[in-house]
């Protein structure tokens, strides 16, 4: 099958969870493996080019290596780049094992005291220690400890004393973010007992909390310890939607307890003293592990009985989340758990790629003998000639619903020294639009489109005139929509009959945090666009763009509802924006060519428009959608 031939994908595939490969180290959003595997093989040929200008996770580029294509992988931030280059490293897994084993055994025998724990008479070893964050009462300077027996109501407290005026108002309590940080207190423990090999939990006495707060971290801090804690910006999304400071979060370093920033901090040290005296491929492995095992061993993890089987869940939330009650998790014991998952994701490639891997450093060398180059820098500039790609395939930003670059910082601090850069923070050229829009520079929907634009502008150049544009996408917010779309239109790219699919997303995954926010579709749509003008199908002289939109909509319900009486949240979004994506795309298409910006109209939609739609015409109950019994409300 030539090129020419190639028509608009049609068929989905049921998505599969992630292979080990994508689970050596967390990413954001990763789509499912198997789904862009079949976008790759529709749109491309063996040894034919596949660009992925947002790469993040790495799975196209993954796939196309593993179908026998050449691959060029892109992206503004180098945690994504580095992820994707470690997840296609081919070594001697024996010689990396050995390897991983002698160092942690190192440093196992040096820091393995600070997970000892004597408790009169048993003695183990800590799997993990569960705290409370602790505020002052703003009222009364009583100290709150955020547990549940004191919970009120989300997020509100009572205060222990009973006087407080907290404890005399009509809504009683206090705000976790209006009383003032104070620390934490340990609250019970899980450990191995020495004693009896089991492993038990112990609840903290009084005295023995005494004990684990007086212990002093900062005597075994070196000035010589290179050290990532940095501040975190104030100007940041996640800094105002998350509440840091409120929470006394004001470094990176505050991310972690005491002992846990020690002990990463240690061992990140004793990788970079073996620079220069390893293999880098090695040392870029081991390093890799470590990154991997920051995820959960920082504040944002707790342990919920009936959540994972009672095991330690961290970060879960495209979020910098703390939980009131959170764990302390054993720094060593995650750091084996990665060096584990790290050989199995590798055996996992090795089996899954076959042939050798060579990195190319230009095009010309790709196209050669080469079969990857991976960019860390923006899309809008590629060093690649004109016409040399076969099908750009990718999975950009969706809107404001994942801050990448902010949230990448977590890590990227400590990478940003392991690698010697001169930043942290790679969100100048960013394409995400932020939630809060009252601090300086924060990115707006221009922004974000002029963005896109720029990066498919390059994609255009770049893209043969018989290939095809391919990406996912699922947001809510019809000014979202409205941004994408203008950007890929004025590219010059234009949407071909069938050239939208619905896929429907990873069953096991549809009930994770970040799923559930608003946000969010139970799965993507797949746009396939080709290079050329947008055409024009019908007359929009004088439609009033808001009032054919609540038109479209419906039309849409009425017709779902001659069907059956009740709807999912994500059937009813999946069905209304199917039907939408065209009609946005022709109020695009005028609006470029008679240039009368009447999208002006559609901009004045709220992020909130469509929920609030659904509102007047429907009722919710026991999560699904219903026919309002006696019409819409009133507007």
């Amino acid at each position: 099958m030539t090129a020419t031939e190639i028509q608009p994908i049609r068929t989905t595939v049921k998505a599969k969870a992630h292979t080990a490969q994508y689970k050596m180290h967390k990413y954001f959003a990763r789509r499912p493996y198997n789904v862009f595997r079949n976008l790759i093989e529709h749109y491309t040929n063996e040894n034919g080019i596949v660009l992925d200008c947002f790469c993040g996770g790495g799975v196209t580029i993954f796939e196309s290596l593993a179908i026998g294509r050449k691959v060029i992988g892109v992206d503004i931030n180098p945690l994504a780049t580095f992820i994707t280059e470690m997840q296609i490293q081919k070594v001697d897994l024996e010689l990396l094992k050995k390897f991983f084993d002698s160092f942690y055994n190192e440093v196992y025998n040096r820091l393995n005291h600070f997970y000892k724990i004597n408790l009169g008479e048993d003695s183990g070893e800590i799997e993990w220690v569960e705290w409370a964050y602790e505020i002052k009462c703003p009222f009364c300077d009583s100290i709150i400890l955020l547990t549940e027996e004191n919970k009120i109501r989300n997020g509100v407290y009572r205060c222990p004393n009973a006087d407080c005026s907290s404890n005399q108002q009509k809504k009683i309590g206090v705000k976790r973010t209006d009383g003032i940080p104070h620390g934490s207190r340990p609250l019970r423990v899980k450990y191995r007992s020495h004693l009896t090999g089991e492993v038990k939990l112990h609840t903290f006495s009084d005295e023995e909390v005494k004990q684990i707060l007086a212990y002093d971290y900062d005597a075994y801090m070196s000035e010589d310890y290179i050290s990532p804690d940095e501040p975190i910006p104030q100007n940041w999304d996640r800094q105002l939607e998350d509440c840091l400071n409120a929470k006394g979060i004001y470094t990176f370093k505050d991310l972690f307890t005491k002992r846990n920033y020690l002990v990463n901090l240690i061992i990140f040290n004793e990788i970079l003293k073996l620079r220069g005296q390893v293999d880098e491929k090695m040392l870029d492995l081991l390093y890799f592990s470590f990154s991997a095992s920051l995820r959960h061993t920082n504040n944002m993890t707790r342990v919920t009985d009936n959540w994972e089987g009672g095991r330690p869940t961290s970060m879960d939330k495209h979020a910098y989340w703390l939980p009131n009650v959170y764990v302390e998790t054993n720094v060593l014991d995650k750091l084996k758990e990665k060096m584990d998952g790290v050989i199995k994701g590798l055996k996992y490639t090795a089996k899954e790629i076959s042939g050798p891997l060579k990195k190319a450093t230009s095009f010309e060398e790709l196209r050669a003998d080469c079969n990857f180059m991976i960019l860390t820098q923006s899309a809008s500039h590629l060093p690649l000639p004109d016409k040399s790609v076969d099908a750009v395939i990718t999975d950009p930003p969706y809107g404001s619903n994942v801050q990448y670059a902010e949230l990448s910082s977590f890590w990227n601090v400590w990478y940003q020294k392991y690698r010697g850069l001169d930043t942290f923070i790679f969100n100048e050229e960013e394409a995400v639009v932020n939630r809060k829009a009252n601090y300086d520079w924060s990115k707006d929907l221009q922004h974000y489109e002029e963005i896109l634009y720029s990066v498919y502008s390059e994609c255009n150049r770049v893209l043969k005139d018989d290939g095809y544009l391919v990406f996912t996408f699922n947001n809510k917010d019809i000014n979202v929509w409205v941004a994408l779309l203008k950007a890929v239109a004025r590219a010059g790219f234009y949407l071909p009959e069938g050239g939208v699919l619905f896929q429907d997303f990873i069953d096991s995954y549809k009930n994770t945090s970040h799923l559930q926010y608003s946000g969010n579709i139970h799965g993507d749509f797949i746009y396939s666009f080709r290079k050329g003008t947008p055409q024009l199908n019908i007359d929009l002289e004088n439609v009033n763009y808001q009032e054919h939109v609540k038109t479209v909509i419906q039309q849409c319900i009425e017709r779902l509802y001659n069907i059956k009486d009740r709807y999912t949240s994500s059937e009813l979004y999946q069905e209304i924006f199917s039907n939408l994506i065209n009609v946005i795309l022709q109020y695009v298409v005028y609006d470029m060519q008679q240039n009368d910006n009447k999208l002006v109209e559609m901009e004045k939609f709220s992020n909130d428009f469509i929920d609030n739609f659904l509102k007047k015409h429907l009722t919710y109950q026991d999560g699904w959608w219903l026919l309002r019994e006696g019409g819409a409300e009133n507007d």
